[in-house]
């Protein structure tokens, strides 16, 4: 049994040497999704990217990059802006990118989004996209989903491997094609489509609706306190991880917190925050049911005013 055990680990151990095909794995979660367009924005895209946004939900819908590049160049900065925002929070993932961005361009400024409280966990498609060097060595070995991202990369391993040699069979090409690129969506600021309906984010919902929807409280079980005890905050562990490689690359980093509709318009780790750069706090705009899509996100109304916010800020930086 325990001679098993030993072979199917050092198997698993050697198929994680295997090589991977990065463009691939960027496709991994989705062949057509958001992390595809994320890694042809950075290598493919030969227009530079002055101004990176970085976060959940809240900061994809709630920032336009088209409108922050025009406020910008109205206020003679001529910049390119790029929303990277993904659904659903994790620094992790946040961190992942931004080291992918740093390989091919120079970004000036990074954005990111914070929440009212540090998100305890990382993002579930971290084990996908991440280097394999950064899920087998992470900045704590307690993190919430260790365990689970190392036990996916012999997987992952495996799958690369494959679509390297055969990438139609596995439907993962290995080729750039600019038509599918130029197809992708990246402003999520106006109407969309998303699971098949309809997200109007130019018609008004009534306050009455916005506080009837059901919220969904990030869970704060004796665990999570427990293994944020030992870990010092995965946020935190990232935030520091994304401060430290900006800085080595001379990028000014910028915090900003988009508030849900009546939700908290303070930001927790407000004092950890500010060792690594500006804190924009927009939890005024939380009671203005005009401003929000649903309970929390902003809509088109709302993501205009963030933006033109967000540009008179990063117009004060030296670009």
């Amino acid at each position: 049994m325990g001679g098993s055990l030993a072979v199917a680990l050092i198997l698993n151990a050697a198929v994680c040497f295997l090589p991977e095909n990065d463009y691939q794995r960027w496709q991994l979660p989705d062949p057509d999704g958001a992390l595809r367009w994320i890694y042809e924005r950075i290598h493919f895209d030969p227009k530079p990217i002055d101004v990176a946004i970085l976060g959940p939900s809240r900061a994809q819908l709630g920032f336009s990059a088209a409108a922050l590049e025009q406020d910008l160049a109205q206020r003679g900065k001529h910049a390119n802006v790029v929303n990277f925002a993904l659904p659903g929070a994790g620094r992790d993932i946040q961190w992942a990118i931004l080291d992918e961005l740093f390989k091919a361009k120079s970004p000036k400024v990074i954005v990111l989004g914070v929440e009212e409280q540090p998100y305890p966990f990382g993002h579930f498609l971290f084990k996908y996209v991440a280097p394999a060097d950064a899920i087998v060595f992470p900045p704590s070995p307690f993190l919430h989903n260790y365990l689970y991202n190392l036990a996916y990369l012999p997987i992952r391993k495996l799958q690369l491997f494959g679509a390297d040699l055969f990438p139609d069979l596995f439907g993962l090409p290995k080729q750039f094609d600019p038509r599918h690129y130029a197809r992708t969506r990246t402003d999520y600021s106006t109407n969309f489509i998303a699971e098949g309906k309809l997200v109007d984010m130019e018609d008004p919902v009534p306050r009455a609706t916005l506080l009837a929807q059901p919220r969904e409280p990030v869970p704060r079980t004796f665990m999570t306190r427990a293994f944020n005890w030992l870990n010092g905050g995965e946020d935190h562990l990232y935030t520091q991880k994304i401060a430290r490689e900006a800085k080595a690359h001379g990028a000014q980093l910028v915090f900003v917190h988009l508030p849900m509709f009546e939700g908290p318009q303070t930001v927790s780790d407000l004092d950890f925050l500010k060792q690594f750069g500006a804190v924009l706090n927009y939890g005024d705009l939380a009671p203005h049911d005009e401003l929000f899509e649903n309970w929390s996100h902003l809509n088109h109304a709302g993501a205009m005013k963030a933006s033109a916010r967000l540009a008179a800020a990063i117009a004060g930086l030296d670009l």
